[in-house]
């Protein structure tokens, strides 16, 4: 088995939600190393949920979470992370009173031998940010929203995790930005690391991302390869919704 056959992620029967109210049922799905996997689905369908629930934030109520054949569930988020899992959530969640600087160095909290790796990990972040080595100074609140999506993924990226959990990263974003963040995530993957996107714009989504699944009502509608995701006009008009439909960049 070569390191892209690897089974990095295993999911299985995972159910979860918010104390009585069941969001996700019974969730089935692998991610290999080096693969973008996407999660879509309409709103409501439960892949926030999903995210959080893999890293750690939420607590399943049934399944399991593997990850490099280590069982994770029920581990704590900052445990997850220590091994190897972080989780952009959407939104972005930066610190408006931390520099570009500060929130970079705060990647690296409880990281070992952090000092040590500080400067080396930084220059990668601002090799695929450049913006971000200008701006090291800046508050996070004067940063426009594509500036403050590089940020949220460089300060993730410092702990050069495994896996990267990245939710809705176009919110708010011009068309141009979308294009930039996107092209850097496909970089990423050159570079052995493994991503689960959920995205709003789902033809772009499956354009970029190797394999992924269709949530509808939290339960696995479809999965596999992203181009048959794509291709299924069925599947995007009854499970995708209308934003699937007007996103012309999904082709019958």
């Amino acid at each position: 088995m070569t390191a892209q056959d690897e089974e990095l992620i295993a999911v299985s029967g995972l159910s979860s939600g918010y104390g009585a109210v069941p969001v996700i049922h019974s969730v089935d799905f692998t991610v290999r190393t080096g693969e973008i996997f996407a999660v879509v689905g309409g709103n409501g369908a439960g892949k926030t949920t999903l995210l959080s629930t893999v890293s750690g934030l939420l607590r399943p109520t049934s399944g399991s979470v593997r990850l490099a054949g280590t069982d994770i569930t029920g581990w704590s988020p900052e445990r997850i992370v220590a091994h190897g899992l972080v989780h952009i959530p959407e939104g972005r969640r930066l610190f408006t009173g931390l520099t570009v600087a500060e929130h970079l160095r705060l990647g690296l909290w409880n990281a070992p031998n952090r000092r040590r790796v500080e400067r080396e990990r930084t220059e990668r972040v601002v090799d695929l940010f450049p913006v971000l080595g200008e701006r090291m100074d800046a508050y996070a609140e004067v940063l426009s929203g594509g500036e403050q999506q590089m940020l949220a993924i460089g300060q993730a990226l410092m702990r050069e995790p495994r896996v990267l959990l990245l939710d809705e990263p176009s919110i708010g974003l011009a068309p141009v930005v979308i294009q930039r963040v996107f092209a850097v995530v496909d970089r990423l993957r050159t570079h052995g690391l493994t991503v689960i996107l959920v995205e709003q714009r789902v033809g772009q989504a499956l354009a970029l991302a190797d394999r992924g699944l269709v949530l509808r009502h939290g339960r696995v509608e479809a999965a596999g390869s992203a181009a048959e995701l794509a291709k299924d006009p069925a599947l995007r008009v009854a499970y995708l919704g209308a934003a699937a439909a007007g996103d012309q960049r999904i082709k019958e």
